[in-house]
């Protein structure tokens, strides 16, 4: 096979792998409903897409089983036979057969001597003796022809003046537009076949400046052949004549028998435009409508039969043989069409609209491209960085100007960049109704899968990575948590359990919730596993609630099941799970609902190659955080030390609203304070604390500085850091500075706090262990004031971050004072303009101004305050009070009394949605005012 063909046999491949994915998607579908003919017309396009292009490129064992299956569902659409379990499986295994063979000739560029007659006369069997509808002649035509779907071309020969034999063909009356055909389907037709065309005339004007190209020869034919097939289908029987007329006469240029010319160039240029006017008849009236093409067609015939008879413009034998394309014989037949010569019915003009929104919207990329380009990206958001940090400094206006449009531009170009790499989850999803079918049947269970969030995007290497660890959790849910239809009906269940998924998108991360009705995990039966395999010992698993326990399923080799099965019980897969998902920054973690189900909950980066972190430093040395990893920031001034932090278990602790939270000291753990290894917090003025998340436990790690977040671009480690787990990459600051990205989970092994954890220390030597279950589920509460002494308070959850402007910083809007903050303008609302019983100090007296920044619907929004004080988690009561503006009511907090703020009044009253927060085209704006 020619290096030509082969590149035509890999797209094949692509896009046949692709029509099999979404045959079997539809088979699930089709068993829940078996009378949707949108299904039907669905999987026949997509065997259509195979068994046409296959039976072109002469693979003749892959024809042969596509036509098997594309009669059965002709009788499926037809109403002859219904879908059942046993013809769902015969389609499965169709998919699978198909597969393997792409493979095979993806290997090795051909067929394999496997016979596939058993499958053959399994799909057959379906149908018994009605097999088809067609006579047997119309069988041989179909098969001589190569054409997909029940249409009956019969040849007749004629004999013309000069005594030389013609050809015409008729089409059958049988073909009619199919009202019943779901119009999506139409549609999408149409899109694709004004693409076709438009890449038929470029692959025309190739074929003038290189008319020996079989590589551009073979593409022509499979755009026909594809066209084609799919109009018989829609009935559109005289666009599917035109297009087999150009079909046979390219075959006939491929093997030699007609040399190509500019007058045949013509010829089919003008086809191709009757062929549009065809599409926006189609378009416009439903139907293909009454086209005047006698006098082409005309000309085509006669110049083919001209050089048929003469043999001027044919080549030699010797020539032929070389030209072949490895297929099978291609008639020499030509077919001269019978079309009433009616008038052209003219062309709507909104219709141009349509044709050019349709043409064009796709291209194939590689990934190797997009991973060069996301790499370059990377490389210009450090030089965005680096310029940024050189002009806060700078005094020229303009200067300031360009590097701000540079960081807008630069942010936007990243932005669309990633998104490129981005892919739905549905890729994922996709693969899990048929594993699920497969696995309920060996089961012996009935399971009813739930999808929801199929929009929501991952990066493509994040996709992939995700992919086992959420095998590994269904292949589990099924095999052991949703119970056999017996034992369901028993305990008062539906006899079919549910699994659903769901994914979205919060905080920049995307969370995957797998959950099931089953019968979730039983912790005494834990226990007993994990003392039977002395993973833990007695007395701490004494000391840990059910939560914890249940938790004990992601060690290494735990498996509550009595015996080994092909689907899951060995002990490896929920580790796996744990450790795939950390490698790639996610965590997950699981909800045990005994005798109603279980909920996994998985958290991952939507991306690896630029995130946004915290930099922070100790000593001389910068280090990276990883935003996913952080919950809140605390700084403690001298007189705060003596009372918070304690010592437990030889570990230092803050309590933190009456929870214990363990301290790592970074310089001790990185042995980067070589001056004082006993690092004491006592000996300095300020302690900062960054209180990550490890798990479902939270560390405060102690560090030196805490700077700003950034947007980072990982970089790896090279190979001699490789085994240093407690580092995942490295970054370049704005200032040139290199900073190392920590893994938090890695620095929390290391310090012995995971083992720590795990002992449950930390609760049970917690004094006021009671008030934190309490607390646990009350509600949080920023409190701040507004001037010298009024105290206000605003709920956590209200609250989408903290930050500290200058006062320099403010600009104004309208009537708005706002501010440059993430790539947006910001309208900014002082809260003393608002709150009736606020003091004479105003925060415009400031120079810093603290503000709580607050989600408004997809905008954000600053409040401008005077002081935060704390967080506070208290169960409290509020007092409603009326007439007070600004203020919901007044509560006990942290035994003063305090006012609640209320933030959605105060967005009413200050008029902040009639702030313009569209992005708007540069020129567009400009053309708007004039």
């Amino acid at each position: 096979m020619s290096n030509d063909v082969d590149e035509i046999v890999k797209i094949f491949i692509i896009e046949s792998n692709e029509s099999l994915d979404k045959f079997e998607s539809d088979i699930i579908e089709l068993e829940k409903q078996p009378d949707s003919k949108e299904l039907l017309t669905s999987m026949f396009r997509s065997i259509h897409s195979i068994k046409g292009t296959c039976g072109f490129l002469g693979f003749t064992k892959l024809e042969s089983i596509a036509h098997a299956g594309e009669n059965l569902l002709s009788k499926l659409r037809d109403g002859e036979v219904t879908i059942n379990t046993d013809m769902a499986q015969a389609f499965f295994e169709l998919c699978d057969t198909i597969r393997d063979i792409l493979n095979e000739i993806e290997s090795s560029g051909g067929e394999s001597e496997t016979q596939y007659s058993e499958l053959t006369n399994k799909l057959k069997g379906f149908i018994g003796n009605k097999a088809s509808s067609l006579n047997e002649k119309q069988h041989e035509d179909v098969k001589a022809n190569g054409n997909l779907f029940s249409k009956d071309i019969a040849a007749s020969r004629t004999v013309s003046t000069n005594g030389k034999e013609r050809i015409q063909a008729s089409i059958n009356p049988m073909f009619s537009a199919q009202s019943s055909t779901d119009p999506e389907i139409i549609k999408i037709f149409l899109e694709e076949s004004h693409q076709n065309l438009n890449n038929l005339s470029q692959d025309i004007n190739s074929l003038e400046k290189d008319p020996k190209s079989k590589k551009i020869k073979t593409s022509i034919i499979l755009k026909l052949d594809t066209m084609k097939g799919t109009a018989y289908y829609l009935g559109y029987s005289k666009f599917g004549s035109l297009l087999d007329l150009g079909q046979k006469i390219i075959e006939k240029l491929l093997d030699g028998t007609l040399n190509f010319t500019s007058e045949i160039s013509h010829y089919i240029l003008e086809m191709i435009n009757i062929i549009r006017v065809c599409i926006q008849n189609i378009e416009n009236t439903g139907n293909e409508g009454d086209v005047d093409d006698s006098g082409l067609l005309d000309g085509i015939m006669e110049k083919i039969n001209s050089s048929i008879s003469s043999g001027t413009n044919v080549v030699d034998t010797t020539a032929r043989e070389q030209t072949k394309v490895e297929k099978k014989a291609i008639p020499h037949e030509l077919p001269e069409l019978k079309i009433q010569e009616e008038k052209v019915i003219p062309t709507v003009k909104k219709d141009d609209k349509i044709s050019h929104s349709v043409t064009d919207t796709v291209i194939r990329v590689d990934v190797k491209v997009l991973d060069s380009l996301m790499n370059l990206v990377g490389e210009l958001v450090l030089t965005r960085n680096r310029i940024l940090q050189h002009s806060s400094n700078s005094l020229d206006s303009a200067y300031t100007s360009i590097v701000q449009q540079l960081n807008l531009i630069t942010s936007k170009l990243q932005e669309n960049i990633m998104r490129t790499r981005m892919q739905p989850i549905s890729n994922v999803y996709n693969i899990l109704p048929k594993m699920i079918r497969d696995l309920s049947i060996k089961c012996g269970k009935k399971v009813n899968l739930v999808l929801e969030g199929k929009e929501t995007e991952l990066d493509k290497t994040i996709l992939e990575a995700i992919k086992d660890p959420i095998t590994h959790i269904v292949r589990n849910t099924i095999d052991h948590g949703i119970e056999t239809p017996e034992k369901r009906v028993k305990v008062g269940k539906n006899e079919t359990g549910i699994l659903h998924m769901n994914s979205y998108t919060e905080g920049g991360q995307v969370i995957i919730e797998v959950s099931d009705d089953g019968a979730g995990i039983n912790t005494e039966k834990v226990k007993a596993k994990v003392l039977e395999k002395e993973l833990l010992p007695e007395a701490i698993l004494n000391t840990m609630d059910d939560r914890d326990i249940v938790r004990l399923i992601f060690l290494p080799g735990f498996s509550t099941a009595e015996k080994v099965t092909n689907v899951s019980g060995r002990g490896v897969g929920m580790d796996v799970v744990k450790n795939n998902i950390e490698k790639i920054g996610g965590s997950v973690d699981l909800n045990n609902r005994p005798g109603r189900g279980i909920t996994f909950t998985i958290k991952i980066p939507l991306t690896l190659a630029i995130i946004p972190a915290l930099i922070v430093s100790c000593g001389k040395e910068y280090f990276a955080i990883p935003q996913i990893s952080l919950v809140e920031l605390l700084r403690l001034e001298n007189n705060k030390f003596h009372s918070q932090i304690e010592t437990v278990h030889e570990t230092p602790v803050y309590r933190l609203r009456g929870q214990l939270l363990p301290l790592l000291f970074l310089n001790n753990e990185l042995k980067l304070n070589t001056k004082d290894s006993n690092y004491d917090p006592y000996h300095v003025d300020v302690i900062n604390i960054v209180i990550v998340k490890i798990e479902n436990k939270q560390l405060g790690l102690v560090v030196d500085e805490i700077h700003d977040t950034q947007e980072i671009v990982v970089k790896p480690l090279s190979k001699q850091f490789k085994k240093l787990s407690i580092y995942t990459g490295a970054t370049i600051l704005g200032d040139g500075t290199i900073a190392i990205i920590l893994n938090v989970l890695a620095i929390a092994y290391r310090g012995g706090m995971m083992a720590k954890f795990q002992d449950n220390k930390f609760i049970k030597e917690d004094i006021n262990s009671q008030k934190i279950n309490r607390f646990n589920q009350t509600e949080r509460w920023l409190v701040f004031k507004i001037g010298n002494d009024y105290r206000m308070a605003v709920s956590l959850k209200d609250v989408t971050r903290l930050e500290e402007f200058q006062f320099s910083q403010l600009e104004k809007s309208g009537q708005f004072e706002v501010i440059q903050y993430r790539d947006r303008i910001m309208p900014l609302i002082r809260v003393e303009d608002y709150v009736s019983a606020h003091p004479s100090t105003s925060t415009k007296e400031k120079e810093n101004l603290h503000t709580i920044i607050y989600m408004m619907e997809k905008e954000k929004v600053g409040f401008i305050v005077d002081e935060f004080i704390d967080i506070v988690q208290e169960d409290v009561t509020i007092q409603k009070t009326k007439d007070i503006r600004g203020i919901v009511g007044s509560a006990v907090i942290q035994s003063k009394v305090t006012d609640i703020l209320d933030i959605k009044n105060i967005i009413k009253n200050s008029n902040v949605k009639s702030f313009e927060f569209t992005d708007i085209d540069v020129k567009e704006a400009v053309e708007a005012e004039h």
